[in-house]
């Protein structure tokens, strides 16, 4: 035994009731010894001490008699050899019946099935709130893909609102909002901006020959010159028929003049579908102290008269 297992610490004692002693004290963790005789030992001292199973080393007993029981040795050598492996059991299980302590593994297997319990719970929890996250995560990715559906509709319908059909410039409504803002920062903080009324001459006669489709056809091939020959910071739109009107921040009398003519020269020059020449009267002015919309739109409809009086095809600065 010491050879096999070195790092247990083995004590001999005298006999096997001091090492039963010693057992019982707690002075050493086990005892060691031939199943008979710790039984009966142990039966004799009273000990509360319990068998705890057997070791893999197997001792026999022998007897040993005096020379003179020589016969009495070839009697009982005779006699076990004629026990059969029954009767042998039968004898040793009535003299040495061992009772070792089972180790109770109920609670161990109750708390096994409890954790088992637990732990399928937790994962059915757990696919069933990954389902759930799952479902709510999808809930959100198409609330928000509707939400910018909606945005998209909300903004459309915003520029629908201030936007001329036929055109795609800015309506009266949004004019009416910019001119507003425009006259409230010039009071305010007295910066110059002018506006450009513009009327497109002979339009009437355009839209009686030709038809109006024609002359809606006009009218946007009209507007997409202005676009194209105005500034970024320019605000542009459909006054009226065949009127519009650009609304220019931060511009002075010789700015405002030259794009007025830049126009009027761009758009005597264009091959207009159909009719393929057409041109335009201008009535021009700026933003001067107490100046409200109905003023300027006053003084800058009286320059476009003046200007259509005068021949059309011009600008007229007031």
């Amino acid at each position: 035994m010491k050879n096999n297992y070195p790092a247990i610490e083995l004590i001999t004692t005298a006999n096997v009731p001091e090492g039963l002693h010693l057992l019982s004290r707690g002075k050493i963790d086990a005892f060691v010894g031939h199943l008979a005789v710790v039984m009966d030992a142990i039966r004799k001292s009273g000990f509360n001490l319990r068998i705890a199973g057997k070791t893999e080393y197997v001792f026999e007993h022998r007897m040993g008699f005096p020379p003179e029981h020589a016969n009495t040795v070839a009697i009982i050598n005779k006699v076990f050899k004629e026990i059969s492996p029954e009767e042998h059991n039968r004898i040793y299980n009535k003299w040495i019946r061992i009772k070792m302590d089972r180790t109770d593994y109920s609670l161990a297997w109750k708390v096994l099935a409890a954790t088992g319990i637990l732990i399928f719970i937790i994962a059915f929890w757990n696919r069933k709130l990954s389902t759930e996250k799952k479902r709510i995560q999808q809930l959100v990715n198409d609330l928000n893909t509707l939400k910018i559906k909606l945005e998209e509709k909300n903004h459309a319908l915003n520029r629908l609102a201030v936007t001329d059909q036929l055109t795609g410039l800015y309506n009266r409504l949004k004019l009416d909002e910019t001119f507003q803002y425009e006259v409230d920062r010039s009071e305010k903080y007295g910066h110059s901006f002018g506006i450009i009324l513009m009327d497109i001459d002979f339009f009437k006669e355009i839209n009686d020959t030709y038809g109006h489709q024609t002359g809606d056809r006009i009218l946007v091939s009209l507007s997409d010159l202005i676009l194209a020959n105005t500034r970024k910071t320019d605000i542009i739109g459909r006054w009226g028929g065949e009127e519009f009107l650009i609304i220019c921040p931060e511009i002075d009398e010789s700015g405002i003049k030259k794009l007025a003519e830049k126009l009027q020269g761009v758009i005597a020059s264009f091959d207009f579908p159909e009719i393929q020449k057409t041109t335009a009267s201008f009535g021009v002015t700026l933003y001067r102290k107490n100046d409200d919309i109905q003023s300027l739109m006053k003084r800058a409809d009286e320059a476009l008269y003046t200007a259509k009086k005068s021949g059309r095809n011009k600008v007229v600065l007031s």
